[in-house]
């Protein structure tokens, strides 16, 4: 229980920047699925405390043991990952990003790659966990929209949603494999993710522009 509190603590500075308190063990999205690409997403974008910086790459190894209950991305070479930097203050950290469609809706799936620990000793109980958001773009912006977590407690009160869960202190952290997830975000897509964080492009300079 205490290193998964000490992962939990981990999770939540990491993931402060999305206003996200709820966090999966299971990705929403396997190893072996393709990625989606989605037009005018690659990019700057920021608000007044968070900046997310979207670039396409081919591969991004995680080393993960064959034995790990935490998927192994690594994609194919029909496939790619997005490669999420994400600054807030003084912190950064970067994530993969995959996405995928579920009905007619983007969803993106994001696990940290490389964080700085400034204390070592804590990496061996540390474990990064996977977040998921729906995601839409825009000409001049993208919005995450994240599970809202009072409607998240209310519908477990009232049975209405049945996926496995712990609740430590303010942090729920799913539980169910991504084939629950899955049924889960198909049937309750538009009026669980309604915790919306919308970034902003951010505007080339007119030098950025003449090297571009």
């Amino acid at each position: 229980m205490k290193h998964l509190r000490v992962i939990l603590i981990l999770v939540v500075v990491i993931l402060s920047v999305t206003a996200c308190n709820i966090n999966s063990l299971y990705p929403l999205f396997t190893e072996d699925e393709s990625t989606a690409k989605v037009d005018g997403l690659i990019g700057e974008y920021s608000d007044d405390e968070v900046s997310f910086n979207f670039s396409l790459i081919d591969t991004i190894n995680i080393k993960a043991s064959k034995k790990s209950m935490f998927p192994d991305y690594r994609s194919e070479a029909k496939s790619a990952f997005y490669s999420i930097n994400i600054e807030h203050k003084d912190e950064e950290a970067i994530y993969s990003g995959k996405v995928g469609k579920i009905n007619d809706d983007y969803y993106i799936n994001l696990i940290p790659v490389k964080y700085e620990i400034k204390n070592g000793f804590l990496n061996i109980n540390l474990t990064p966990m996977n977040t998921f958001a729906k995601l839409n773009v825009y000409q001049d912006s993208i919005k995450l929209s994240f599970i809202d977590f009072e409607w998240f407690g209310k519908a477990i009160e009232k049975s209405k949603v049945r996926l496995k869960y712990r609740e430590i202190n303010d942090i729920v952290l799913l539980l169910s494999e991504t084939k629950d997830l899955k049924r889960f975000v198909a049937k309750y897509g538009d009026e669980a993710f309604t915790e919306d964080m919308v970034l902003y492009r951010k505007k080339k300079k007119s030098n950025e522009k003449q090297n571009s």
